[in-house]
């Protein structure tokens, strides 16, 4: 894998985050499975991203909304530094976002995110729901083959890297049992 970015980057002929979508057949259990592959492709592409934990993402990962949607807007407030959720002002508009959309994350909190759809541009913030236990990290960006199906599971709200060669696929549920939508 390492090898294959390495090419990727001395070529310098795409990008690839916004260029590519690794797509793998198994979850976990396995060294080529998703939660396996986003890990390291998120150190790869996003090594020095702005994260703060217990948020899997970080600042500049790619993301993909994994079902329809509605969020709430949100707006950098003047002369705020755009990595902290706390620096957004939200808007009083809901937005919708469709299945498979991407994104990138702006700003990122212990349990929020704010971020970036275009087509058409929008920005909005995203709630984490509780934590996962330590070994259920969904911090990653390949996609299993139910998954970009819009499959309902029980994990981290899509995620993952920059430079990523991938886009996540998976969201955790908010207090109340309802599933987080992106």
């Amino acid at each position: 894998m390492q090898a294959l970015l390495r090419r990727f980057h001395e070529t310098g002929r795409f990008d690839p985050v916004w260029e590519t979508q690794v797509i793998v057949t198994v979850n976990k259990a396995s060294k080529v499975s998703r939660r396996t592959i986003n890990r390291l492709l998120q150190e790869q592409l996003n090594p020095s991203g702005r994260q703060v934990k217990p948020n899997p993402f970080r600042v500049g990962d790619k993301i993909i909304c994994v079902k329809n949607s509605t969020l709430p807007l949100a707006q950098l407030g003047v002369g705020h530094p755009a990595q902290k959720v706390e620096s957004y002002q939200m808007l009083n508009d809901q937005e919708f976002l469709a299945n498979g959309e991407l994104g990138k994350v702006l700003a990122v909190a212990e349990k929020s995110m704010i971020v970036r759809f275009t087509e058409p541009d929008r920005v909005v913030k995203i709630t984490l729901g509780k934590p996962k236990a330590a070994d259920d990290d969904d911090a990653d960006g390949a996609n299993t083959p139910g998954e970009e199906d819009g499959e309902e599971k029980r994990t981290a709200p899509a995620a993952t890297s920059t430079s990523g060669m991938h886009s996540p696929a998976t969201r955790r549920r908010d207090q109340s049992g309802q599933p987080l939508l992106c």
